[in-house]
């Protein structure tokens, strides 16, 4: 891998991770009836081996 591999997937994480927090936050807000989020809608970023 290349360093500049590297830096797009450091710059994909991020970008998963911060949809990921931002749709977290719209379901929080739209059902304030303490429903539990799916937090399998979106996996969580990982690079495999």
């Amino acid at each position: 891998m290349t360093e500049k591999d590297v830096q797009w997937l450091t710059y994909h994480c991020n970008v998963e991770y911060m949809l990921h927090t931002a749709l977290e936050q719209l379901y929080r807000i739209d059902n304030k009836d303490d429903t539990d989020f799916d937090s399998s809608i979106l996996s969580d970023c990982s690079i495999g081996s």
